[in-house]
């Protein structure tokens, strides 16, 4: 909160972030914010809310001669909206000051959509991560997917497609036969419609779909397995990285995965991410490829990069916290560029998916017996 010494002195004018734009033109609605940011100190800048923001009228202009005259520094590019971000569809949060904002590990500091796409356009492998039922992150993935194929074929792989779809994606020409010919109303992952601007994107692009998850019934030989198995079977994480996911795995079960049920989700875990990197460069025939996954899957530490062993570029499509207003707060380390949007929701994941856990619980036990 400002103090009241500094209320009193000031007279203020209330400005809302699309008024600045109106008043300043798109172009340099960052100078605008920065004016604001010359005036207030940081910790109140961020304290600021994004609905409205009050400043003054005096230091606004003299402040304002000043930043046009200087080098803006592209510490904190405002969003711009090749993947329209003015139309959010996730409803939480939409208003935090990081929302729309790319973050560059390499660089330590934001960088706009059009470096960005730079980027990925001129890399050979790109890791998109996500949170599954996050509309947004599919949308944000589908204007990756149009930059890339600006420069050249794109070959997409999908967590979300296994061995089984493989045979009815050869007959797949178009998005609107997708759903239907891999069954996608059964395959327990979130309505097609969340998905839909990714596919749509693909097939627009004249992409490859490849199906890249193991089955099922590999997947659960492997974990049954995991005793029988040497530790570097599936690629070599460092022992921080192994820590990390075994520490994931745990926290996001919520108390109902024992240590050998921990242990048979971190085989599988590494089994998948070493499937999916062996299926992407056979089907591709060793072309640079994309990879959609969550991402647990794309993250530096202990995902995909440890098993391709070549250049990568790894993306996080990350929900904002209220509380949370750095980008190192989100252990942006992890990827090497983050993409933050709008929550799905506010819900303790522990109670949104108490049936569920309390479910795996039981069924696991009932196998032990």
């Amino acid at each position: 909160m400002l103090s009241e010494r500094r209320r009193a002195d000031l007279k203020v004018l209330s400005v809302k972030p699309e008024e600045i734009k109106n008043i300043l033109g798109k172009r340099d609605f960052f100078l605008g914010w920065m004016v604001i940011c010359s005036y207030f100190s940081t910790v109140e800048v961020f304290r600021l809310n994004f609905q409205g923001v009050k400043f003054p009228v005096s230091s606004y202009l003299g402040a304002l001669l000043i930043v046009l005259g200087a080098q803006v520094s592209e510490s904190a590019p405002t969003p711009v909206d090749p993947p329209s971000l003015n139309d959010w569809v996730s409803p939480e949060l939409r208003d935090h000051h990081l929302v729309g904002l790319i973050w560059s590990e390499s660089e330590q500091k934001f960088i706009t959509p059009k470096a960005f796409a730079g980027e990925i356009q001129a890399s050979s492998h790109v890791l998109l991560g996500e949170r599954h039922d996050n509309s947004d992150h599919h949308r944000l993935q589908a204007w990756v997917v149009s930059q890339i194929a600006k420069y050249r074929e794109v070959v997409v792989g999908f967590e979300m497609l296994d061995e089984p779809d493989k045979e009815p994606l050869k007959s797949v020409k178009r998005v609107e036969q997708f759903a239907d010919a891999v069954r996608w109303s059964k395959s327990g992952w979130p309505k097609f419609e969340v998905y839909a601007p990714l596919f749509e994107a693909v097939y627009r692009a004249n992409s490859s779909v490849l199906a890249v998850h193991p089955s099922r019934k590999r997947l659960m030989g492997i974990a049954r397995s995991v005793k029988e198995q040497p530790v570097d079977t599936w690629g070599t994480i460092s022992q921080k990285g192994l820590d990390n996911l075994v520490d994931d795995i745990t926290k996001s079960h919520c108390g109902y995965a024992n240590e050998s049920m921990v242990a048979m989700m971190t085989a599988a875990q590494r089994f998948k991410d070493h499937w999916m990197v062996k299926e992407l460069r056979e089907q591709s025939g060793n072309k640079p490829f994309v990879l959609v996954a969550g991402n647990g899957h794309v993250r530096k530490d202990y995902g995909v990069p440890n098993h391709l062993g070549g250049e990568s570029i790894s993306i996080g499509f990350v929900e904002v916290y209220k509380d949370l207003d750095h980008p190192q707060d989100y252990d942006v380390a992890r990827f090497d560029y983050v993409w933050f949007t709008p929550r799905v929701d506010n819900l303790d994941p522990c109670e949104k998916y108490k049936e569920q856990l309390e479910k795996m619980k039981k069924h696991y036990q009932h196998k032990k017996k």
